[in-house]
């Protein structure tokens, strides 16, 4: 009864400074919780997660491996109109496959504090 006490303990004092952090750095839980649903990586959760227990930020994952691997079709119709879809259309011929891990995208670096101090100021 006394390893099941503790145990809870540890839990709710897990629980308790996991709410504090998530105070001072607002959006880290979900984006802790949106890496592992695209990943499913438990070992990435628990990285994460230690990552906001530290205090520091977690950086979100851009594109999933399912999402990698997912194809996307892009044609235009005959009025000019350009479409995407997650579909393959009917009846139209002029469609390009585009898988998404072939895109590419580039992450711009975010400013740093005192960039952003002097936009501020401007």
């Amino acid at each position: 009864m006394k390893v099941l006490a503790t145990i809870l303990i540890i839990l709710i004092a897990l629980v308790l400074v996991g709410i504090v952090v998530g105070k001072d750095n607002p959006g880290q839980w979900t984006n802790t919780w949106n890496n592992f649903k695209d990943s499913y990586s438990v070992s990435g959760l628990v990285t994460d997660s230690m990552t906001v227990f530290n205090g520091n930020k977690v950086k979100r994952i851009p594109l999933s491996n399912q999402e990698q691997q997912r194809v996307v079709y892009r044609w235009t119709d005959s009025k000019g109109v350009k479409h995407l879809s997650y579909e393959r259309p009917r009846g139209v011929d002029n469609v390009e496959e585009v898988r998404l891990g072939d895109l590419e995208y580039k992450v711009e670096q975010s400013l740093t504090e005192e960039e952003k101090e002097a936009a501020l100021r401007n």
